[in-house]
């Protein structure tokens, strides 16, 4: 096994690469008023994220105003994200400005996903108690090119994914060494993940069950001694999430744990209609809801510029109580809700029909095809949020503009991340009927993460796939190593003998 700092240097060297690469490509071909210090990329949610940041350097309170507010008016979001990067673009902001902060917090983004890469082949180590499956699970996520890309973008999926990887590595590491100083620390980062994203807060009752399942596993003590590390652990979310409630509680005068939800916090931009348009799009179809998902049913319900006759739909979406020109129906009268030209009146009036018409369909699918509601459309639904067709987030031209370099790369991307995505799933089987208990306990994580999108959410989107996108990295390591120990050893000796 080479030493840990020639690993890191190539991991480093790899990872540097491909940042250099997306660098040169998203200053070339991105709109240049979204690039901050020639590496940081906005999306449309970055503002909800860092302008409460900065409004409370000025003094002004955890806060923003949607548009770009001084987060001072009355109609200030407080409660709408959660501060999990407070600790880090905080500083870096009140020292720097904004152009620089923001620029060194990629550079942080990508130090955290070099680091990454090797603790997750350490997990895979681990778990798998294979040397094999370390090297497999370094070079599969040093590659790999999903998350970083992400490394670049100003949302907290790159955080997030690396503090749940280091959750683990330490949680690990204070198992096998009987360390608490690795036990608090995998609780800081646990904590902090669920702190970038509230939804991968399903790792905490995981690495619990886990925690539990190895200390018994490993003889770790009595009981009482097994509790008192555990409450080492739970330390730093209980203390953090107590003082979160207790101050969200004090400016909106209720009782939010994490945070608001996107339709509580922000009705103008997801209304009734909206929702009651994404739940038929992604819960009675098994669509993709949102407007940046190209050629879906979202885009053509939500995407104004997208031509009314170039459709998605096919009969799998019809029912005898309605066809395609409700559908249109159904679309115009959503823009008209949402016409601030119109009066205020006009506009309820609009959006009450959005509501009733959508939910109608919702309820006659339903009836009519329970078949394609209750399982079919979760499977699509899960399909279309597990695998990749395009990719929205590519630093790239528009197709027909495009280098031959750029297709190949697209062409490398969306082929690696299925291919890791369908092994991942392999591994899981695999992992889900094996003996191995650690395995299974910590595949929870994965399955329930994605059931939290498809089932309670409805919802497919690329980038909520980050976060969890390691774990299935380290499945398909395990998926690859089981199909290596079903080769015979007479036919492997054959082919050393006849290399030699």
């Amino acid at each position: 096994m080479p030493k840990l700092s020639t690993l890191l240097l190539t991991i480093f060297i790899v990872k540097i690469s491909i940042f250099l690469f997306f660098t040169a490509e998203f200053n070339r071909n991105y709109p240049k008023q979204f690039i901050s210090g020639s590496l940081f990329i906005s999306l449309g949610e970055t503002d909800t994220y860092y302008l409460p940041i900065e409004n409370l350097a000025k003094g002004r309170g955890y806060g923003f105003t949607r548009g770009g507010g001084d987060g001072t008016k009355p109609d200030t979001l407080k409660t709408r994200r959660v501060p999990g990067l407070v600790p880090i673009y905080l500083p870096l902001y009140s020292l720097f400005g904004k152009e620089t902060a923001r620029a060194i917090l990629v550079i942080l983004q990508l130090i955290a996903d070099c680091l990454a890469v090797y603790c997750l082949a350490w997990i895979a180590g681990k778990i798998f108690n294979s040397p094999l499956a370390f090297v497999l699970t370094l070079a599969l996520y040093a590659i790999n090119t999903f998350v970083a890309v992400f490394d670049h973008i100003g949302m907290p999926e790159s955080f997030c994914a690396s503090f749940l990887i280091f959750s683990v590595f330490f949680l690990l590491k204070s198992i096998n060494g009987n360390a608490l100083r690795f036990l608090f620390i995998s609780g800081v980062f646990t904590c902090w993940a669920i702190f970038m994203r509230p939804v991968v807060g399903i790792i905490l009752p995981v690495l619990s069950l886990l925690f539990f399942v190895m200390s018994y596993s490993e003889g770790n003590g009595a009981l009482k001694k097994i509790f008192f590390r555990y409450a080492i652990y739970i330390l730093p979310f209980a203390v953090v999430i107590s003082c979160w409630t207790l101050r969200n509680y004090n400016v909106s005068g209720k009782f939010i744990p994490l945070e608001d939800k996107e339709y509580e916090a922000q009705p103008d931009i997801y209304p009734p209609q909206w929702r009651a348009i994404q739940t038929l799009v992604g819960k009675a179809w098994g669509g993709k809801s949102f407007r940046w998902n190209a050629g879906s049913e979202g885009e053509w319900f939500f995407a104004k510029d997208i031509p009314v006759n170039n459709s998605p739909f096919s009969n799998r979406h019809f029912t005898k109580d309605y066809n395609m020109d409700s559908l249109k129906m159904l679309r115009e009268f959503y823009h008209l809700s949402m016409n601030r030209a119109l009066p205020e009146g006009e506009r309820k009036i609009y959006a009450e029909q959005t509501v009733a018409m959508a939910n109608r369909c919702s309820e006659s699918y339903k009836k009519e095809k329970p078949f394609h509601y209750y399982f079919l459309s979760p499977v699509i639904l899960t399909a279309n949020f597990i695998f990749l067709k395009t990719t929205n987030y590519l630093p790239f031209p528009p197709l027909q503009q495009m280098q031959l370099y750029h297709k190949v790369i697209k062409i490398f991307y969306i082929f690696f991340y299925n291919l890791i995505a369908l092994l991942g799933i392999i591994g899981m089987i695999m992992a889900l009927f094996g003996k191995n208990k650690n395995a299974r306990v910590l595949l929870l994580f994965p399955l329930l993460y994605v059931c939290v999108f498809t089932i309670l959410y409805s919802y497919s989107e690329e980038r909520y796939m980050v976060p969890v996108y390691p774990f299935f990295v380290l499945y398909a390591s395990f998926a690859l190593l089981t199909f290596y120990k079903m080769i015979p050893p007479n036919f492997i000796r054959a082919k050393q003998t006849s290399s030699n």
